[in-house]
């Protein structure tokens, strides 16, 4: 079942068994595919963002996520871990991380629950892992990854349960999590001192540069330095970044009534409508306007589809979103 989506923060919350929070971090009117697809116990994703987003998340609980990165200029995965194309990422879940993903990532998500896994002995070893691995896979072996995917949408119900098996032995044979170590979450000064100032913001986004350069004690060239290096745009930028994120998740979430676009701008310190309007539209591709009144359709959609199940009811709202 494909899906397209022109908004972040939706696409993340439709990934099934993930746990994510996301926001867009670059300008222009996001698109990001999802390709998902149910055999038995194994869920089958691909997707892809044409636009920088970041924000954090995790695999739920019982389940190991193996992620096949397929593009990727850049992309930063649980602190500061790169991915780059062909590399295999294996997670597990309960296990939180931090993400920031380059315009053009594109992976392909193999979520088994942990019971599937431990029934395949040479998976065995996957209980030991307490965070995350890496598994650098061969040509041969990513073709064989994405084959799998693309028969997944071939495959129907009767033959679903053959087709999971199948992938657990796939993954099984490329792994080999025998010789795979944990890989420690250690970064560099650089990618730390980032991540200090991303969370001073997101605490306290009122915070001035000079306010965060006192606090963690270094200069401004160093904290705009490595912040840029690492988030591909300075303090003050996502600063602003995050305060129209936040405008858009509580537009998203309001109610359609007159003076609601300046009552909520207002709250997040933005003052001037006609400048903020503009900085909006140049983010999202929209306007304020626009995103209060899809947020208001997506709450009748959702209001409609509240009997349906819940993989149907995440179709109706992906069509309609």
């Amino acid at each position: 079942m494909f899906h397209e989506f022109d908004d972040v923060p939706s696409a993340a919350e439709a990934m099934p068994g993930l746990d994510l929070n996301y926001r867009q971090l670059q300008a222009g009117r996001a698109k990001v595919e999802i390709d998902f697809h149910q055999m038995a116990e194994v869920t089958v994703v691909r997707a892809g963002i044409d636009r920088r987003a970041g924000g954090s998340g995790q695999v739920k609980e019982g389940r190991t996520l193996f992620l096949l990165c397929t593009h990727a200029s850049s992309a930063h995965v649980y602190n500061g871990l790169p991915l780059t194309p062909g590399s295999l990422f294996i997670i597990r879940g309960g296990v939180a991380g931090r993400q920031t993903l380059q315009s053009g990532f594109g992976g392909i998500h193999f979520l088994l629950p942990d019971e599937l896994l431990r029934q395949h002995q040479r998976l065995e070893p996957a209980s030991k892992l307490e965070a995350c691995a890496v598994v650098q896979v061969s040509q041969q072996e990513r073709a064989v990854l994405l084959d799998m995917h693309s028969e997944c949408a071939r495959t129907d119900l009767s033959q679903a349960r053959h087709m999971a098996d199948r992938i657990v032995s796939s993954l099984c044979e490329i792994s080999v999590l025998e010789s795979v170590a944990d890989l420690p979450l250690h970064t560099d000064s650089r990618t730390k001192l980032a991540r200090r100032v991303q969370d001073l913001l997101e605490n306290c986004p009122e915070l001035t540069l000079g306010d965060m350069c006192s606090e963690l004690m270094v200069s401004e060239r160093t904290v705009r330095r490595a912040f840029t290096e690492y988030f591909g745009m300075g303090p003050c930028q996502y600063q602003l970044t995050l305060r129209l994120n936040k405008v858009r998740e509580a537009l998203s979430d309001c109610a359609y009534e007159h003076g609601a676009v300046s009552q909520v701008a207002t709250q997040y310190g933005f003052w001037h409508m006609g400048r903020f309007s503009t900085q909006y539209r140049r983010l999202f591709g929209e306007t304020p306007i626009a995103t209060l009144k899809r947020g208001s359709q997506k709450r009748g959609i959702l209001y409609l589809a509240s009997d349906l199940p819940g993989s149907e009811k995440q179709v109706k709202l992906a069509k309609n979103g």
